[in-house]
């Protein structure tokens, strides 16, 4: 059986919704232009432009567009949307095709407990680099000393261990670029082909594609290349998995 598609599966969980239109509910929510609606939801959660693009991975200037209903809301940015706002993506659906009684409040305070928090240390690479195996170098990054703090995206409300890695260069372009922001993962299991952020024992870290790893030997490659990097796991503190991307060029169309 083919795997379904992220809107399928979307629109599959509002059964309801679907039933008291005439139109295919997946064709309604592309259709979704009631941007006042977004502009409520950000205001009451007492977020800024900015720091809602951050959170979605989102540019400000696509959401203005997005507020003002110069864009269309898909399931992509509905999933988005609804995490970073703190409501269900049922209700988020429903305030904008008008079937909601209960307007979004534009005042008053809001129950912040399951808010996301901007406590997640960013740490950025220093100017030296460090050797990894025969051949390669790496920057060095500070871990001791975080550069700056990220937004807890709701995939890591229970993971106290979270960081994010800013990117120092263009080797995994255009995955990750230079200045984009990578979320990591502690706590997951690795898996080959995925996304990984190599960390040695001299605090170098290589970013890439996991191809496979053993107890004695990990292999990456470079996200756009063909030729392949053999680490030795001697030489290795972690391995961890990166889960999610803050791209500080995103503007999503």
């Amino acid at each position: 059986m083919a795997k379904p598609k992220k809107s399928e599966k979307l629109s599959s969980s509002f059964a309801g919704l679907a039933k008291v239109n005439s139109m295919k509910f997946i064709d309604k929510v592309s259709g979704m232009r009631n941007g006042g609606i977004l502009r409520d939801l950000r205001i009451k959660a007492g977020y800024t432009l900015a720091e809602l693009a951050e959170l979605t991975s989102l540019s400000p200037s696509y959401i203005s567009r997005l507020e003002v209903g110069d864009r269309r809301m898909n399931s992509d940015l509905i999933v988005r949307l609804s995490a970073a706002l703190g409501c269900s993506e049922y209700e988020l659906v429903k305030m904008h095709l008008g079937l909601s009684e209960e307007a979004p409040e534009k005042s008053g305070s809001k129950d912040i407990s399951n808010r996301p928090r901007k406590d997640v240390p960013v740490y950025r690479a220093l100017d030296s680099m460090a050797a990894v195996g025969a051949e390669n170098e790496y920057a060095v990054v500070d871990f001791e000393n975080p550069a700056s703090k990220a937004y807890r995206l709701p995939q890591f409300f229970a993971v106290q261990s979270a960081f994010a890695l800013q990117i120092s260069d263009d080797l995994n372009a255009p995955k990750f670029r230079k200045g984009d922001i990578v979320f990591v993962h502690p706590n997951r299991n690795n898996s080959r082909g995925a996304p990984v952020a190599i960390i040695g024992t001299n605090n170098s870290v290589a970013i890439g594609e996991l191809l496979d790893w053993d107890s004695s030997s990990a292999t990456l490659r470079h996200f756009g290349q063909t030729k392949s990097v053999v680490f030795n796991r001697k030489e290795l503190a972690s391995i961890y998995p990166i889960v999610a991307t803050y791209e500080e060029h995103a503007e999503t169309e």
